[in-house]
């Protein structure tokens, strides 16, 4: 292999709560592995996504463009269109790509595996459904060199129908009994009935069998989504737990959808109850995390490899009286980790202020790739960004309720949802307009208390950032949800979106 071409790939975790991850969490038990991986990487504490769900932001990853800028948000369409990604800029000089991700969404309908050689995406059984033979028995949808090697038999499309309609709530509302169900389901079945406490466990596997049948001489690009720290969270733990914990946990309240018509408010146990739920997956990611690097030594490609961790978005347990993903504009949605490990661990152990944006990931991997520059893209390598500040700012694009989903929800708390604004992140804080009426807020860096008018706040607006966020709300305000789009209803009805 070409010392010049170094493998690049990067994990995504669903859900990332950046103030879990290290540096920011005091907790290095649930994360030991991420947490010596940041002593040999440089680690950005102030990376944002370009959104607050899966969607827009893995788009911009694999784009390195805005939402208004590839078209994939709420308030207009749910597929990647005419944009070349790092996939094609990548294979055409020399590499193979392959997008293996967790989440259902990104898959062919959404536009995001065109360009990679192999993608593998994972069904909506295995979200509710954890088991190692029945995501062998459910047949994974691939695609290798654009056409698909695998098709889900009848059974899949009965279950994935009735899952997708009616597991995350049943999930959510009976945790004890979903997961009791399937471990008695486990000791009881004649089959080889292996119970798993992670999404889509074939990841791990899939990725080493794709390197393995990649010529020595090819460097690879793989993008991995890890999905377990997405709701809902099932009641497993990596470490050993008692009953007594095992039915606490069951206490916890995941109702997404009666939080959203007001059935009912996060209280300080329900809180208290989901974050140990969540920080039971994270550690689960943190195990995934440390497997994925072992495939790469396995493989001889780990000392020459660009490795990224980062996440699509964060996730709210709370803040704000507010849970999960998605509606409304907050730090908690989107300030994510990124933790960058260069080739030959060069920069380990640096922690950077200077404000970075999951765009940035395209423009660093077409640097060490060899490609030439792209200007037409927003992002800066992120090499570049560890000595000195970027010139333009960060934005990201909260959507609002997409797609006139929850007609059931009063006028109200449909307004209170649907906050279509864009934000731009400054050092020491973030300011954000609304779309629809134009009216600016300021929010203290760590603070979601309460905005602050813009008078009354030490935060300095530029007349050319704002004169940009005025012609990124003129050019929202004029999108339109496109002609051709497929009533995406159904497509995520499955989270409550």
């Amino acid at each position: 292999m070409s010392p010049d071409k170094p493998n690049i790939v990067v994990v995504i975790v669903d859900c990332a709560r950046v103030v879990d991850f290290p540096p920011a969490s005091k907790r290095p038990e649930t994360t030991p592995y991420l947490t010596d991986l940041e002593k040999e990487s440089v680690t950005f504490v102030n990376a944002f996504s370009t959104s607050n769900w899966t969607l827009p932001a893995h788009a911009s990853i694999l784009t390195g463009l805005y939402p208004w800028q590839h078209g994939v948000h709420g308030k207009a369409q749910t597929s990647l269109r005419a944009h070349r990604t790092v996939f094609d800029e990548l294979r055409s000089l020399g590499y193979r790509a392959a997008l293996l991700s967790a989440n259902p969404h990104i898959d062919e309908g959404s536009g995001m595996t065109a360009g990679a050689d192999f993608a593998c995406h994972g069904t909506w059984p295995e979200l509710y459904l954890r088991s190692r033979s029945l995501s062998r028995f459910f047949r994974l949808p691939a695609t290798e060199s654009g056409s698909r090697t695998d098709q889900p038999d009848e059974m899949y499309s009965i279950l994935d129908g009735f899952l997708r309609r009616h597991g995350g709530r049943f999930t959510a509302m009976f945790p004890r009994c979903w997961d009791g169900a399937l471990r008695v389901l486990s000791k009881v079945s004649r089959e080889n009935f292996e119970l798993s406490s992670e999404v889509s466990p074939w990841i791990e596997d899939t990725l080493s069998s794709w390197i393995a049948r990649q010529a020595d001489g090819d460097p690879i690009i793989a993008f991995v989504n890890l999905m377990d720290c997405h709701e809902p969270y099932l009641l497993r733990s990596p470490k050993k737990s008692s009953l007594r914990d095992w039915w606490e946990l069951g206490r916890a309240n995941q109702d997404h959808v009666s939080w959203l018509v007001e059935g009912w408010s996060p209280g300080p146990d329900d809180v208290q109850r989901l974050h140990a739920l969540y920080l039971g997956s994270l550690a689960h990611v943190d195990q995934r995390i440390r497997r994925i690097t072992q495939i790469l030594e396995k493989h001889n490609r780990w000392e020459n490899t660009l490795f990224i961790v980062t996440g699509d978005h964060g996730q709210q347990l709370g803040e704000d009286g507010v849970l999960f993903h998605g509606f409304r504009d907050s730090e908690s949605l989107t300030r994510v980790p990124l933790i960058v490990r260069l080739p030959g661990r060069r920069l380990r152990g640096r922690v950077v202020q200077n404000s970075a944006s999951i765009i940035d990931i395209y423009p660093t991997a077409l640097e060490l790739a060899g490609g030439e520059s792209n200007r037409s893209l927003p992002g800066v390598s992120l090499i570049e960004l560890v000595s000195r500040a970027r010139d333009s700012p960060v934005f990201s694009l909260s959507d609002g309720v997409p797609w006139n989903r929850w007609p059931y929800l009063n006028p109200d708390r449909k307004e209170y949802l649907d906050q279509f604004s864009i934000s731009c992140h400054a050092r020491h804080g973030r300011f954000t307009k609304n779309i629809k009426t134009g009216k600016m807020q300021v929010h203290p860096t760590g603070s979601e208390l309460g905005a602050l008018r813009i008078g009354d706040n030490p935060i300095e607006v530029g007349a050319e950032t704002l004169s940009m966020m005025d012609t990124i709300c003129s050019q929202l305000r004029t999108i339109q949800r496109g002609p051709n789009q497929a009533e995406p209803a159904d497509h995520l009805s499955g989270w409550g979106y």
